[in-house]
């Protein structure tokens, strides 16, 4: 994202879709976690210590790595949760699961790292298209969206957001090496 933000490929349009699907993501995981009983907190979006907290006590009791975010055996345990709980909750939580894995999908293509469909199926290739996402974000190539990868997303947005730098030459000007001076200067 950053890069594709520095380069001014992001449109206005993409970046919100990006900030609408990091949102989505995380009130999807939220809503499946409520449902289990995990998660206590308001569903606001929001992938912050409520929500750790809650993760990291699923992960407990079904004794996987307490990390705090949804890997692929977290996203699996939580999809075998949700499938025992009753049928209408079940149905709303399995949805909210397809749509996490769905807005990681979308965000991953939106930034180009992911070319396969937007199924809302967690799997290896999305994990290592996310490893390779947050190589690029300059992150812990973790391949699960933690609060780094999520605050390193929003930051790519926000500077999309922003307005470009310029870049000027001072011809005839050199410097050591004998190049010529660049300045950047913001509009």
């Amino acid at each position: 994202m950053r890069v594709l933000a520095e380069g001014g490929c992001l449109t206005n349009e993409q970046a919100v879709q990006a900030e609408h699907a990091i949102a989505e993501y995380t009130t999807a995981v939220q809503s499946a976690l409520k449902v289990t009983g995990h998660f206590t907190g308001e569903v606001d979006g929001i992938y912050g210590p409520a929500t750790v907290a809650a993760v990291q006590a699923f992960q407990t009791a079904h004794q996987l790595p307490a990390t705090g975010y949804v890997d692929i055996a977290t996203s699996r345990a939580l999809a075998a949760a949700l499938a025992q709980q009753d049928t209408s909750a079940a149905g709303q939580a399995t949805a909210q699961a397809i749509a996490y894995a769905s807005a990681v999908q979308t965000a991953l293509k939106l930034a180009g790292y992911w070319n396969g469909p937007i199924d809302g199926q967690w799997t290896d290739d999305l994990t290592k298209a996310l490893q390779s996402f947050q190589t690029e974000l300059g992150v812990p190539s973790t391949g699960t969206v933690d609060t780094a990868t999520l605050a390193a997303l929003q930051q790519a947005i926000k500077d999309a957001k922003a307005p470009a730098a310029t870049t000027t030459s001072t011809p005839g000007t050199t410097v050591a090496g004998g190049t010529d001076q660049t300045t950047t200067t913001a509009p």
